[in-house]
């Protein structure tokens, strides 16, 4: 799915305040951008811009299991952003469960800012 489409879910504020919030974090860059509903970069890429820009750390992955048989394996990752923030995130392969874990910590982050709560 688009970036904008993964955080879009994760917030309730829906894809104004995604769309805000990256605009704030990436701003110039999204202007060479040609798609601008996925900004150009997926969820690992953004949510590890956006770490090192505010905190300046790297998102860690790590896998926490592997479950299902051979041929319909489910992959669980988590995701830490220093001792700030972490998430799971789960999917059929390792690439996209890390995709998803990183996608719910950008809507968390869309959340805070909605919220007025940016740290």
């Amino acid at each position: 799915a688009p970036l904008a489409e993964a955080v879009g879910e994760s917030v309730a504020g829906g894809l104004e305040v995604c769309f805000r919030l990256l605009e704030k974090t990436l701003g110039p860059q999204l202007d060479a951008v040609e798609d601008p509903t996925t900004f150009g970069v997926g969820p690992k890429t953004l949510l590890q811009e956006m770490a090192v820009a505010r905190w300046g750390i790297l998102p860690t992955y790590e896998e926490v299991s592997i479950s299902g048989p051979d041929h319909a394996r489910i992959y669980r990752v988590r995701v830490d952003v220093g001792d700030k923030f972490s998430a799971e995130g789960e999917a059929s392969s390792k690439r996209n469960a890390q995709r998803a874990a990183a996608a719910k910590i950008i809507g968390h982050l869309a959340a805070m800012e909605q919220a007025g709560k940016e740290q």
